[in-house]
């Protein structure tokens, strides 16, 4: 029985190869009548209009416009933190007990820590041997790191208040 014509480009396994259409004679991309492409469509006809609109409102104290500009056109600013010194030496259980010491202290961030602890744990074998838990050691550090994420959740949040975060 010979195979029926096709005008679709398949591999092997009947499936479409790259860049070929399993609709040849639909609808082009991009050339669509959705509100997302018609909103598109007016942007890059008016865009130039539009920023200078809003920095126009924004130099003149509105703040939803600057609040626009800023989230659009510049980055956010992520948490730095200070340079800090920490030993990195001994076995993982001895460095994650100084960097959660460091976290509870203030010294450096969850994320930081995270991973430095990663990159220690990856630069040496595992240390194979089971070393008793502290878990009043353990609690204490945590709720100290625990305090200083909830005064520094406070913080942000009063400067999100105040107006100086968006």
């Amino acid at each position: 029985m010979p195979e029926p014509p096709t005008n679709h480009q398949r591999d092997a396994n009947g499936k479409f190869v790259p860049g070929a259409s399993g609709n040849p004679k639909g609808r082009k991309p991009g050339s669509g009548s959705s509100p997302g492409v018609r909103l598109r469509r007016l942007i890059a006809q008016h865009g130039d209009e539009l920023v200078r609109a809003l920095i126009k409102q924004a130099k003149q104290g509105d703040t939803v416009a600057a609040v626009a500009l800023l989230d659009r056109c510049v980055a956010r600013l992520r948490p730095m933190s200070e340079p800090v010194s920490i030993d990195v030496t001994g076995d993982r259980q001895a460095v994650a007990d100084r960097l959660l010491q460091a976290v509870s202290a203030g010294e450096l961030s969850t994320e930081t820590a995270s991973e430095l602890l990663a990159l220690v744990g990856s630069a040496r074998p595992p240390d194979t041997s089971i070393t008793p838990i502290d878990f009043d050691k353990l609690d204490e550090l945590y709720n100290k790191a625990m305090q200083a994420s909830d005064a520094e959740a406070a913080r942000i949040e009063a400067e999100r208040l105040a107006g100086l975060r968006g």
